[in-house]
């Protein structure tokens, strides 16, 4: 018996694997529950005048740069939903790309329009490249690559943000 527990824990990852089979927006209420009484304490919360949603930002983003998009939790309450989106901060007018390399190949994703399920996406790529000490995260303005979310602290937030999002979507 002993055997089997130390085999558990020494064969458990090291942080929490999705449940890509039931990755959507839908919100049980068991999950709410949850991050309204233990995680929306670590958000500023604000409320949309036009839709009524609840915007969940992180106050640790507020270190970022400029240049490195700002994940947001939206609830949308009356329909059960929830999303993540990815807001732009800086003045910039041209179109930004967000490039993933993870030491085996490199992925790119446009961060301007994206639609629910695109987002969705988005944020799987991330989270399951975030933990990967060695992967990088750049924002592509036009020709250039700008680093972002290169520190420890800064992938924190990041996977903080992600990880409390996808169990507000129940797919941790």
């Amino acid at each position: 018996m002993a055997a089997l527990v130390a085999l558990t824990i020494t064969l458990a990852p090291d942080h929490p694997v999705l449940k890509k089979d039931k990755l959507n927006t839908h919100v049980m209420e068991s999950n709410a529950l949850y991050f309204k009484n233990l995680r929306q304490f670590y958000y500023d919360i604000s409320e949309d005048d036009r839709s009524g949603y609840y915007m969940y930002d992180h106050p640790d983003q507020k270190v970022f740069s400029e240049l490195a998009p700002r994940l947001k939790i939206v609830d949308n309450w009356r329909q059960d939903q929830a999303y993540i989106i990815f807001e732009n901060t800086d003045s910039t007018t041209s179109t930004k790309m967000l490039k993933i390399y993870d030491g085996a190949e490199s992925r790119e994703f446009a961060l301007q329009d994206l639609n629910a399920m695109q987002s969705l996406n988005l944020g799987v790529s991330i989270f399951e490249s975030v933990t990967n000490d060695s992967a990088i995260f750049t924002v592509k303005i036009g020709n250039e690559n700008m680093l972002i979310w290169n520190t420890p602290d800064q992938r924190r937030v990041v996977k903080t943000i992600l990880k409390d999002y996808f169990k507000l979507v129940g797919a941790l």
